[in-house]
């Protein structure tokens, strides 16, 4: 299957190869989390490392899109998360956020307020050394709407 990389032939390799094994699994995870009764006390989080620029690479015929880190996607589900809506937006090309954006932290902060842990408190080691869960992050209100 070769990976999510495509920075060339990306129409063709989603459509066929990637993304159907993708669309089963993910719905065969959220069918048994609801079968089990667990989707209300698990989050999915379904996201990569960075976004494909908006604009398709040239470098060969059958087009691609490369790495592109200032404008990307994620899926939250389950564990309180709202269902059904888009959080947030690009500008008209898809380049960078439309507004401020939502950071790593946001993020980590939203799933420790899904899980019901105080994600502002410091914790300690066992050694006494304080451990900060997250440093900046305020999480996504539009996500438990």
């Amino acid at each position: 299957y070769g990976g999510w990389d495509t920075h060339r032939d990306n129409f063709t390799s989603l459509k066929t190869r990637q993304l159907p094994p993708f669309d089963q699994g993910l719905a065969a995870l959220f069918t048994g989390l609801e079968e089990k009764g667990l989707l209300d006390s698990t989050v999915v989080y379904v996201t990569g490392e960075f976004g494909r620029t908006p604009k398709i690479n040239t470098r060969t015929a059958e087009g691609g899109r490369d790495h592109y880190p200032r404008c990307m996607f994620m899926l939250l589900a389950g564990g309180g998360i709202q269902g059904g809506q888009v959080i947030g937006k690009s500008d008209a090309k898809a380049t960078a956020p439309a507004d401020a954006g939502i950071s790593p932290d946001d993020v980590a902060a939203t799933f420790y307020q899904a899980m019901g842990i105080d994600h502002t408190k410091e914790y300690e080691s066992g050694t006494g050394r304080p451990i900060t869960i997250v440093r900046n992050g305020t999480p996504i209100k539009q996500a438990f709407a």
